[in-house]
């Protein structure tokens, strides 16, 4: 017996779950400085899986922060 090809999120459903970012910017004349922060409380979920049946799943990115400065001209 062949059982049919399903893509993984059709086969295990996940629980619910929730992502938080933030960002806080600062401006002092034409310079700008930013923090962003991805992922606050660090949750584990998966970011998304393969339409095509290839079993494929993209676990979503850990707790990450990312430092920007600007200068505009």
């Amino acid at each position: 017996r062949q059982l049919p090809t399903l893509a993984i999120a059709e086969q295990l459903p996940g629980p619910a779950y929730a992502v938080a970012d933030a960002l806080a910017s600062y401006r002092i004349d034409r310079w700008r400085v930013q923090l962003n922060a991805y992922n606050l409380f660090d949750e584990n979920y998966v970011d998304s899986g393969s339409p095509t049946g290839t079993r494929t799943v993209l676990l979503g990115e850990p707790f990450t922060m990312k430092l920007s400065v600007g200068f505009a001209l």
